[in-house]
């Protein structure tokens, strides 16, 4: 179920009004809609060192190959894995300042998209098990960002009409049209977070995963818009 909220925070306002003409009062708006996540992007990594570099691909195209298979068998579909970097590079180890060549490290980087998320903390134990390297990051998200970033637009922009009026009114003031509208700070589709990771990743542990614990909340999303709205002064 799709919630909205209207948040009336402080903020500065620039107001004056009278007979004098072009003035305006200056507001600033949020809109938040809050919705439930359909589905969970996990990034992670696959590496190993060889001194032979063919090999150290070699290698690492078995354990991905691998992993992606057992991936698959999890119900995971094909489509939602990707590929989304590969590295070869070489790797030195650094002992008492001193530089030592030790082989050529290959690091394939995979991401899965879960939209069951019933089984996401099932999966991310698969990950571990199979021999990852590291998971590097976990981020839920909604299908639908598009059709909910433009109605939390709209509730950020009746927000500001909202205040402005009730900012005018003691002043005997009215509003007049909008004469300007930004967006501020505006978010990307994979920077919808829950309250609770802006603040702090306490939740971002994995080390009970293969208890089957529910150490990753999937909690609760919001799309967020803020704006400033210039309104004319009757």
């Amino acid at each position: 179920m799709i919630k909205y909220i209207c948040l009336i925070s402080i903020s500065i306002v620039t107001i004056t009004c009278g007979r004098e003409t072009g003035k305006v009062i200056e507001v600033y708006g949020r809109g938040e809609v809050k919705a439930k996540p359909d589905y969970v992007d996990v990034s992670f990594s696959i590496a190993n060192v060889n001194i032979n570099p063919e090999t150290s691909q070699k290698i690492n195209m078995q354990k991905s190959s691998s992993i992606i298979q057992a991936l698959i068998q999890t119900s995971l579909k094909k489509e939602n894995i990707f590929t989304t970097n590969y590295n070869l590079s070489p790797e030195y180890q650094y002992i008492n300042q001193s530089q030592t060549f030790i082989g050529y490290k290959s690091v394939n980087s995979l991401m899965v998209r879960i939209e069951n998320l019933d089984q996401y903390s099932t999966i991310l134990t698969k990950i571990l098990s199979l021999g990852v390297n590291e998971i590097e990051s976990i981020r839920f998200g909604v299908k639908n960002y598009n059709e909910l970033k433009l109605k939390s637009m709209n509730v950020a922009v009746e927000n500001a009409r909202i205040k402005a009026q009730n900012l005018a009114s003691p002043l005997n003031c009215g509003i007049g049209k909008a004469i300007k509208i930004v967006e501020i700070n505006e978010k990307l589709p994979d920077q919808i977070l829950s309250r609770n990771q802006e603040r702090k990743s306490e939740n971002y542990g994995l080390m009970d995963l293969s208890e089957n614990k529910e150490v990753i909340s999937k909690g609760e999303r919001y799309v967020t818009t803020d704006v400033l709205v210039i309104f004319a002064i009757k």
